[in-house]
């Protein structure tokens, strides 16, 4: 199995055990979750989006939104009326239905499983927003999430914004919280992923940081330019327009 496979395996396997808390990994929420509280926290996080796209002064126009790694389209349906057009890609399937089945009767919402490591389905310059937050992270390797910012960048039109989140480095606390080798240990020898999960706080989840010098000389190298960047923790979210 690639790389990709394997991802795709584990957030399949994600979807299946509880896709709203893998989503949203809140204290107190495993498996608990209310479906009208989820979304109604997106219209919150969307409009806070907004008003900060609104003080950058970009994209210059609100056409195509993308939402990559868009889970079960918390966002993206939230977004959905203030673009001509938006469209949610995810790695997983299962993820993919959820977003789907939610989402009927909004014309202007499409919704796409991406098993790729680019975005060979989308011309350049096509999209007003890219939007990408708390994904990246969860590629295995610094490679893919470089490969996936270049591909933002190619997509995204003159006078366009892409936000990106990513942690920049790996703090002491997320070293010590690791739960991949366990879980995976646990689930060969037939413990189900339900189980794991609630019971023993078991998950696949990967955490893969990236220097922010790394980030913005990607940027910078296929023609993008960060006009801001907001430093949370470790965490680094990227404001970024095509030169």
């Amino acid at each position: 199995m690639t790389e990709l496979d394997k991802l795709q395996a584990a957030w399949q396997e994600m979807a299946e055990t509880d896709p709203m808390w893998f989503i949203v990994s809140r204290d107190g929420k495993r498996d608990s979750w209310d479906a009208e509280e989820f979304f109604t926290l997106g219209a919150k996080d969307a409009a806070e989006l907004l008003e900060t796209l609104s003080a950058i002064g970009l994209p210059r126009q609100r056409g195509r939104l993308l939402d990559f790694g868009c889970g079960i389209g918390r966002l993206t349906m939230a977004l959905a009326p203030h673009f001509e057009e938006v469209t949610g890609l995810d790695i997983s399937p299962g993820m993919i239905q959820r977003a789907q089945k939610f989402s009927e009767g909004l014309s202007a919402v499409s919704f796409n499983v991406n098993e790729t490591s680019d975005l060979t389905g989308y011309p350049d310059q096509h999209f007003d927003v890219v939007y990408c937050n708390g994904v990246l992270q969860h590629q295995p390797s610094a490679e893919l999430q470089i490969g996936y910012i270049e591909e933002f960048v190619r997509v995204l039109k003159p006078g366009g914004l892409l936000y990106l989140q990513l942690p920049a480095f790996r703090t002491r606390r997320s070293w010590l919280l690791a739960r991949r080798r366990p879980y995976r240990l646990l689930r060969h020898a037939g413990v189900p992923a339900s189980t794991l999960h609630k019971h023993l706080h078991l998950h696949e989840m990967e955490m893969t940081p990236l220097p922010e010098s790394r980030v913005i000389d990607c940027v910078n190298h296929v023609g993008g330019r960060c006009v801001r960047v907001d430093r949370p923790g470790r965490n680094r979210v990227y404001y970024v327009t095509r030169v």
